[in-house]
């Protein structure tokens, strides 16, 4: 019976152990999965870096006047022109079905502040040559077939983001949607896309599609966001003992690809502050530090008082990003200009110096606490056999 007992007191043993390595491989097996998750989601997003993009509409043009040989047909019936400047440079329209100011004089307005609108007009003809696009034959897309597919997912765009300048009907989008080859005017006999029983291609789901959806991406996607964070607020002293020292201060930009550099001032603290990198040497400049930089911030400790403690540091970081304009002629079609600047954004930091030196640990540990003890106890005991062997006057 005691036998019994045992075995069972091992059993149970037994599964405990079982079950608690079971919890610990479980729990390193959703770990590693949860890595192997982010991973894969780091390495699937999209890449926002943007193309150098120029524009040379300045504060006015003047309109061209479209040719025949300008218009470009889908096998659906969906014309688009192919519209310029009179110096020839290509234009975009916005509204669909409103008539182009052949030869008026078109002013420069309003920003454009949807950066969707921007994202594509940087990403299509003429501003990027679709050179990763195709033909089903393997040649490359014609300037027509360029020109049908950029202005076609800009109003894709408009009307799927419900934009103020949509017009584009349910459908002439259906149309859209549904063509499987251009041609122009001069050539109707021809598709830029062969067309037959075994090989048709749509249009939309081949070139069109991947450029609205990542448009639509960027309109809310906040453009630019840029950082300045203190990883903790912990003062430490240097082992000079002159120098408090703050945690590390981190800048980023974002998107990265976008940002340029930054520079950091020193907007208020107490004479003699330095910024000084991990290795604790002076940054030799405040200015065009990279992205992702980290350093420290000194201050001499004989120059802190009650009144100066607060550190204020500003920061502006430089970023390539979007902008266009658009260009208006009364009762005419809206264009729109796109470009890539360089403009600035600003953030700041700031901390108190409160320094709390380390103070040493003046308790006793358990051992000591056990020594003292088992040394009381020792010592009364030999006390006590001191005692009782101590001789006894007789009476």
């Amino acid at each position: 019976m005691e036998n019994n007992k045992n075995n069972r007191n091992k059993k149970s043993s037994i599964w405990k152990i079982l079950d608690s390595t079971g919890t610990v491989m479980w729990s390193f097996v959703i770990a590693l999965v949860a890595v192997v998750s982010l991973i894969a989601f780091g390495f699937n997003q999209p890449s926002y870096a943007i193309p150098d993009v120029t524009s040379p509409l300045g504060d006015s043009f003047t309109a061209g006047t479209p040719q025949a040989s300008d218009r470009i047909i889908s096998d659906t019936g969906f014309n688009v022109t192919k519209y310029s400047t009179s110096t020839g440079d290509h234009v975009y329209c916005l509204e669909h079905n409103i008539a182009f100011g052949s030869g008026s004089v078109y002013e420069k307005k309003d920003s454009i502040t949807d950066y969707g609108l921007l994202y594509i007009m940087a990403n299509t003809y003429p501003n990027v040559q679709m050179k990763d696009k195709k033909k089903n034959d393997g040649s490359n897309l014609s300037e027509d077939f360029q020109v049908w597919i950029s202005q076609t997912a800009i109003w894709v765009y408009l009307a799927e983001t419900n934009a103020e300048n949509n017009t584009i009907e349910p459908a002439d989008l259906e149309k859209i949607k549904t063509a499987s080859c251009v041609y122009t005017s001069q050539n109707s006999s021809y598709c830029d896309l062969p067309q037959n029983a075994e090989v048709k291609h749509n249009l939309y789901n081949t070139y069109i599609k991947d450029l609205v959806e990542q448009a639509k991406a960027q309109r809310t996607v906040p453009n630019k966001q840029f950082k300045a964070n203190l990883s903790s607020t912990d003062i430490s002293i240097t082992n000079n003992n002159e120098y408090y020292q703050s945690d590390a201060v981190t800048v980023t930009g974002s998107p990265s690809d976008n940002f340029n550099s930054f520079k950091v001032e020193i907007s208020s603290a107490p004479e003699g502050t330095i910024l000084v990198d991990e290795k604790g040497a002076k940054l030799s400049s405040y200015d065009n530090l990279p992205t992702g930089t980290k350093f420290y911030v000194r201050v001499p400790v004989n120059k802190v008082t009650e009144e100066n403690k607060k550190v204020k540091l500003s920061f502006v970081g430089s970023f390539k990003t979007y902008e266009g304009n658009y260009y208006v002629s009364t009762g005419k079609q809206t264009i729109t200009s796109v470009k890539t600047v360089n403009n600035n954004v600003s953030t700041g930091l700031e901390f108190e110096l409160n320094y709390t030196p380390d103070v040493p640990n003046t308790g006793m540990s358990t051992a000591q606490t056990i020594y003292f003890i088992g040394l009381i106890v020792l010592l009364s005991g030999v006390g006590i056999i001191y005692a009782n062997a101590k001789p006894t006057n007789a009476k």
